[in-house]
C-alpha cells in the first residue's frame, strides 16, 4: 500500500525516510485527521500554541505530542515538541514542514508532510490525495560512531521504515472510519 524508502545519511548522524501513498480524502481532511485534539488515534496532542498567521492560509505553531513508549518491560510516556510551518493556501496541496524543538526520544527530527489532491476517483467522484511523509531523524543517546557498526544501521533503517508505514496505516485507518 505504501512505498517506503529509508536511507542513512553517511556524512551526518541521521536516518532519512520517505513514505508515499494514496488516501481517499481531500488534503485538508487528511490535515484535520493529523491535527485532531488530544486522544486522537494518530497523535496524542498534549498542547498547541499558534504563532503568526498571514491570513492567506499560512501559519506556524508549536505542538507537543505524547506517545506511549515501551523499552523492554518499562512503559512510559515520551514527549516531543516541534515547530510546524503550515501552508494550506492552496486547497489542493497542503504542506507542513516540521523541526524538533525538544524530545525525550530524538536528538534530531526534521521533515515534511505534503498532501497533494489527485483527480477524483471512483464512480462517486471521491477525492483522493497523494500523501508524502518525509523526515530525517536520529535517536537520542545513540553515539554517532555506532552508525559504522555492521548491521546496526540496517536494523535502524528497518525500524524507521516500519514506523513510517505504521504511521500512514493509522492515518488510512482513521480516514476509513
Amino acid at each position: 500500500m505504501w512505498e517506503i524508502q529509508a536511507r542513512c545519511i553517511s556524512h551526518s548522524k541521521r536516518v532519512a525516510a520517505t513514505a508515499v501513498g494514496i488516501i481517499q480524502l481531500s488534503p485538508f481532511q487528511i490535515w484535520e485527521l493529523l491535527t485532531l485534539p488530544e486522544g486522537a488515534d494518530i497523535f496524542r496532542v498534549e498542547g498547541r500554541s499558534h504563532g503568526a498567521d498571514d491570513g492567506a492560509g499560512r501559519w506556524d505553531e508549536q505542538v507537543v505530542f505524547t506517545a506511549a513508549v515501551r523499552v523492554l518491560f518499562w512503559k512510559t510516556l515520551a514527549r516531543t515538541r516541534v515547530h510546524q510551518d503550515i501552508d494550506a493556501s492552496d486547497p489542493e496541496c497542503v504542506r507542513v514542514s516540521f523541526r524538533l524543538l525538544q524530545s525525550d526520544l530524538m536528538s534530531h527530527l526534521t521533515g515534511q508532510w505534503e498532501l497533494q489532491q489527485l483527480p477524483a476517483a471512483g464512480p462517486e467522484g471521491q477525492p483522493a490525495t497523494r500523501v508524502t511523509y518525509s523526515f530525517e531523524m536520529w535517536p537520542k543517546g545513540v553515539p554517532s560512531g555506532l552508525r559504522f557498526m555492521p548491521g546496526l544501521m540496517e536494523a535502524v533503517k528497518g525500524a524507521v521504515r516500519r514506523e513510517a508505514g505504521q504511521l500512514l496505516d493509522k492515518v488510512a485507518y482513521v480516514a476509513s472510519k
